[in-house]
């Protein structure tokens, strides 16, 4: 792995921000862009690339490259939140509950005293129809919604339809799966030096987890119509909250004691699921797609990701934690043999050219072993990067990718 140089935050306070910021309306159009399109006319990432296209992924990572210098947008308080969504967008909301503390129970409640996290009340966003209709409860009986986690590296991004982390990945839910709704759950982001060390693990997890009791226990929506769902960073939430409720036994409590049963199924978009990097190799994706993918400066080289998830956890935990890392090279075959076969039926989408691409492949075959061929759909769409649905220039691969959901989504 390169040196760590992204992610410092170093032009984060005025006036470096502003100068840093000049820096580059000046390097990025009159520099970089004529490079990036000369290089792109001779040499692309990826034969079927468009030089557009090629252009258009390397710009991107400039800009992911800057936030992580300049600063992490903060999150919409609830009520900017709300108000913006319903009135520029069209697009609901609710408060979530914290889920009682009975539910944060085992191997998460010894994290969560250390990292000093408890459950906390949150919010959430409503897309798909019906959302600002008065009296809006939940989806009608018997029409299956997506309980959806964004992206971000569990430090950026928000559910909020001003980020297309969200918004743009729920619109072509909404189009390809007739009826569906989606919840957007505005889990709390981890934070680490140079800012002061916050939200770490279980922060996210048992937001999440929040967000499901809210739907299953408050609003009463049978479990049998979710699916959970998540992208990159979200996905890796997903994973780990029916990994969290299997192995603590929340599904089979019957009578007294808080209890959540497992949803329908799960979808999850190019999931980061392994934080300890063990699939870091000259020859994984993880090297050789650097260029064919937006989130090379993000995912490394950098450690902020992961030091804010661990918080004061022990940086083994990136490597073993099956909530954290469940495809991690690094856990013994013991520790994953059987790891999911309690679990729903599980869609896979991400891109042919991301550097998470083997990291995936690592989930979907342990997901296949544990479950069989049929309850594990692999939707490997070919030349894409990471999370393509919040991107530009690849209508055509989204059409593909989410007519595919669309279909698994019907036959459920």
């Amino acid at each position: 792995m390169s040196s760590q140089t992204n992610f410092t935050f170093r032009f984060r306070r005025q006036p470096l921000k502003l100068l840093y910021t000049l820096y580059n309306l000046i390097t990025i159009p009159f520099i970089k862009l004529p490079f990036f399109i000369l290089r792109a006319i001779f040499i692309r990432p990826r034969p079927t690339w468009s030089l557009a296209r090629a252009v258009y992924v390397d710009l991107y990572r400039q800009v992911i490259v800057f936030v992580g210098q300049t600063g992490i947008p903060p999150q919409l308080s609830p009520d900017k939140g709300a108000e913006s969504a319903r009135k520029r967008f069209g697009v609901g909301f609710s408060f979530v509950e914290p889920i009682p503390e009975e539910g944060i129970v085992g191997d998460v409640k010894e994290a969560a005293q250390l990292n000093g996290i408890k459950p906390e009340r949150r919010w959430g966003y409503w897309y798909g129809p019906g959302v600002l209709e008065e009296g809006f409860k939940k989806p009608p009986p018997g029409k299956k919604m997506f309980y959806f986690m964004h992206g971000g590296g569990f430090v950026l991004g928000s559910a909020h339809p001003s980020d297309p982390l969200a918004l743009e990945t729920s619109i072509p839910i909404i189009k390809h799966c007739p009826g569906a709704n989606v919840f957007a759950m505005e889990y709390r982001l981890a934070q680490a030096s140079p800012y002061p060390l916050a939200n770490s693990f279980p922060a996210g997890l048992t937001d999440v987890l929040s967000g499901y009791y809210y739907l299953v226990h408050t609003l009463g929506v049978d479990p049998n119509d979710i699916i959970v769902s998540g992208s990159s960073a979200g996905g890796s939430l997903a994973v780990g909250m029916v990994l969290y409720i299997i192995r603590q036994g929340l599904h089979r409590r019957s009578g007294s004691g808080l209890s959540l049963p497992l949803p329908r199924a799960l979808w999850l978009e190019s999931p980061a699921v392994d934080w300890g990097m063990s699939h870091v190799t000259p020859t994984s994706s993880m090297t050789l797609f650097q260029r064919s993918d937006i989130v090379g400066p993000f995912i490394q080289p950098t450690d902020y990701c992961v030091r804010a998830v661990l918080g004061n956890l022990p940086k083994e935990e990136a490597e073993k934690n099956v909530y954290i890392s469940p495809a991690s090279k690094d856990l013994a075959d013991e520790e994953v043999k059987g790891l999911f076969k309690e679990f729903p039926d599980v869609a896979l989408t991400y891109g042919g050219s991301e550097i998470l691409r083997d990291v995936v492949r690592t989930l979907r075959d342990r997901l296949t072993r544990d479950l069989g061929k049929e309850r594990v759909l692999d939707l490997e769409e070919p030349d894409c990067p990471h999370v393509f649905s919040t991107l530009l220039l690849h209508d055509r691969d989204k059409e593909s990718a989410f007519g595919k959901v669309g279909k698994w989504y019907k036959d459920l």
